[in-house]
């Protein structure tokens, strides 16, 4: 079966680009001049581009978003975003697209096992004796925590790729490491929890099918409440769990955000959870800055 030659990101100007790509997303727009057309955002492993449809039919206007495509069209440059100037479309077949797998997702490009063997090494706890049946409770299955673990973070701005979310968390443990060393203050088993549970949800609030987009759950509810539901019902389990020490890990969960996400949310209040919010951001910001610097492109382009 043909697969992509190469990657939608790839096709240079002018290139005729042929293979298949996800239906990432489709609107409705018009030009300055009021001229209506409808825009599909395709995409795979390697980026995203746009075909513009400016007569469309029922067939455009009934496909729905995560459908794989196989599509044909010559690479061009509009307003400084790629567009592909579409000879002809069609669905992919089922035995195509049972061929392609993951191929179409962007992925992790790091040693997986590696990442995964340092995962398990820094986030397990090694003294505090509650944190440690919790985290046995949570991460003790292999088949669980590797199908977390595979998961993007989002969908656009940072980590937004298979095993983003390993890649997250062990930035932030690594940095916890160090500035445990040089901070004795901070609780360091309590923070390293507050890492790795407030993102405990973050597989059940994706779809993780051809694109990667917020579940129904993902989108009612958010991550930060169904981490802090998950984990209290797995505190829940465990008989003389300290209320102090879960207090504190409720606000470390439900405090950890980004400016302007606060709301309905309380602030990070103490010593873990205000280095957490550094952390968290510290992470994101430079995974996407470094992105955007070395594809030259920004989220979703």
């Amino acid at each position: 079966m043909e697969k992509n030659q190469m990657g939608i990101r790839a096709a240079l100007p002018g290139e005729l680009y042929n293979g298949f790509c996800v239906l990432r997303d489709k609107r409705f727009q018009r030009t300055r001049y009021g001229k209506l057309y409808l825009l599909f955002e395709v995409g795979d492993a390697s980026g995203r581009s746009y075909i513009r449809f400016w007569n469309y039919g029922s067939r455009e206007r009934e496909v729905v978003k995560g459908t794989i495509l196989k599509v044909s069209g010559r690479v061009e440059l509009i307003h400084s975003k790629r567009e592909l100037q579409l000879e002809k479309w069609r669905l992919a077949t089922a035995e195509e697209i049972h061929h392609l797998g993951d191929l179409l997702q962007p992925s992790s490009e790091m040693d997986i096992e590696g990442l995964l063997n340092r995962f398990m090494m820094l986030s397990k706890p090694a003294k505090n004796e509650q944190l440690l049946e919790l985290w046995n409770h949570l991460y003790g299955n292999e088949k669980q925590y590797r199908e977390l673990l595979r998961s993007p973070v989002g969908t656009l701005w940072h980590h937004n790729y298979r095993y983003g979310l390993l890649e997250h968390l062990i930035t932030m443990l690594e940095l916890a490491e160090r500035l445990s060393v040089y901070n004795p203050s901070i609780k360091h088993e309590l923070l390293k929890a507050g890492i790795i549970y407030h993102e405990i949800a973050r597989r059940e609030s994706l779809t993780l099918d051809e694109a990667f987009s917020f579940s129904n759950k993902g989108r009612l509810l958010g991550t930060r409440i169904m981490a802090w539901q998950l984990v209290m019902e797995e505190i829940g389990k465990i008989e003389g769990f300290p209320e102090g020490l879960k207090m504190e890990l409720q606000h470390l969960i439900l405090s950890a955000g980004f400016p302007g996400e606060e709301e309905g949310f309380p602030k990070a209040q103490t010593v873990e959870g205000i280095v957490l919010n550094h952390l968290i951001h510290t992470s994101a910001y430079s995974n996407a800055v470094c992105r955007i610097v070395t594809e030259g492109r920004l989220p979703g382009e």
